[in-house]
């Protein structure tokens, strides 16, 4: 979500993992924020563990996204 609008809503029924997340930032988040930011934009999400992984922090690096400390 962001001032410009919700983007992508993507409903999660099951518990997640960072595969699970990254699948879920890449075929949802990466259209959402070039559609309302036009690619610029820092990224914010609370530090549960598929968030803080080696393999999340890996992605966003990247793909040069910046994330909120």
């Amino acid at each position: 979500m962001s001032a410009e609008g919700t983007g992508i809503l993507r409903f999660i029924d099951d518990a997640m993992d960072s595969q699970s997340y990254i699948e879920i930032m890449q075929e949802n988040m990466l259209p959402s924020t070039q559609e309302l930011h036009g690619g610029y934009y820092v990224f914010q999400q609370d530090n549960t563990p598929c968030h803080t992984s080696a393999a999340t922090k890996e992605w966003f690096g990247g793909k040069g996204i910046t994330v909120l400390n």
